[in-house]
């Protein structure tokens, strides 16, 4: 009795359930007590901002042929997405190869994340025609379009490799076939 009443009081108290025995309860001397202060979570920046449906799947299929299969980063599997002034801009690269393309958006609100690549634009190809609005507060975007609303898990920006630089080349313009 006096255990059970312990593990309602406490979230320090735990319950291991095994194969090999009943029920036991013991205490963990590692976890936080009370009031001790938790390692605080990254600040994403909140990002609005709306397009259409085949603006987006249109940027979304040229930028994923960067897209890595397998890779040992697993922030390489996603798709940064910036939003700024008047236009919005992804970046997809496996450090090898890197794509970048900017598409007109509205921009409700400035900031930048990582899309879940093959996630984001397997929901995106299924979504209804009309307008997409991508919204992302503290580490969770949502896609409203229509009747649709869709919730998926951003990841930080910060930790996403910036393209290299290039100075002096000659800049080519390359057109999508249909």
């Amino acid at each position: 009795p006096f255990l059970v009443w312990f593990w309602e009081q406490s979230p320090d108290f735990h319950r291991i359930h095994s194969p090999y025995c009943y029920d036991y309860y013991f205490y963990l001397k590692n976890t936080p007590q009370k009031g001790a202060e938790r390692p605080r979570q990254k600040e994403y920046i909140a990002m609005r901002l709306r397009l259409s449906k085949d603006q987006l799947n249109s940027a979304l299929s040229i930028v994923t042929r960067a897209l890595p299969s397998r890779t040992t980063m697993p922030i390489l599997e996603g798709i940064y997405l910036e939003a700024e002034g008047d236009h919005a801009k992804m970046i997809c690269t496996d450090l090898q190869k890197g794509i970048e393309t900017d598409l007109p958006a509205m921009i409700l609100e400035e900031g930048s994340t990582v899309l879940p690549g093959r996630l984001f634009t397997e929901v995106a190809r299924k979504l209804p025609d009309g307008d997409v609005e991508i919204s992302v507060e503290e580490g969770t975007i949502t896609m409203d379009c229509l009747f649709s609303h869709t919730t998926l898990q951003a990841q930080d920006p910060e930790e996403y490799p910036s393209l290299p630089t290039v100075e002096s080349a000659i800049p080519i313009v390359v057109g999508q076939l249909k």
